[in-house]
């Protein structure tokens, strides 16, 4: 396994865990949002740098193998769910848009899961 794939493995693992943590923690903002705000950070950042080292956007769009597709199926709306959250969180702390940041929150703890349970599949094909 390359050294990229394993470092970028280990640190969705870390995120993850810590999107739990930071869920686990919901009801006290005070450490929810930062928690939260980190692991976002760190998760789109990890997104970019596996579409530059492993040129991942191309070999997406051709998606040629199952697995791979049901990979992007949960990265893609995992992605987005870090722009709803952060929206819907800012809307949540003024006291709006309750229901819809319960219901991303929902949505994207499945796809982010999804996305990685699937990654330590596709990471030898290169995406």
């Amino acid at each position: 396994m390359p050294p990229f794939v394993l470092l970028s493995l280990i640190l969705s693992t870390i995120v993850l865990a810590g999107i739990w943590v930071g869920v686990a923690y919901r009801k006290d903002r005070r450490r929810h949002i930062p928690i939260m705000v980190t692991c976002g950070i760190v998760d789109i950042a990890l997104v970019i740098a596996i579409i530059v080292v492993r040129n991942a956007i191309p070999q997406a769009l051709e998606a040629r193998t199952g697995i791979l597709r049901i990979h992007l199926a949960f990265s893609v709306p995992a992605l987005l769910g870090w722009f709803t959250a952060f929206a819907s969180g800012h809307q949540r702390k003024k006291g709006k848009w309750v229901r819809f940041h319960r219901w991303n929150a929902i949505v994207f703890l499945v796809a982010r899961t999804g996305n990685w349970i699937t990654s330590f599949f596709v990471y030898d094909l290169g995406a």
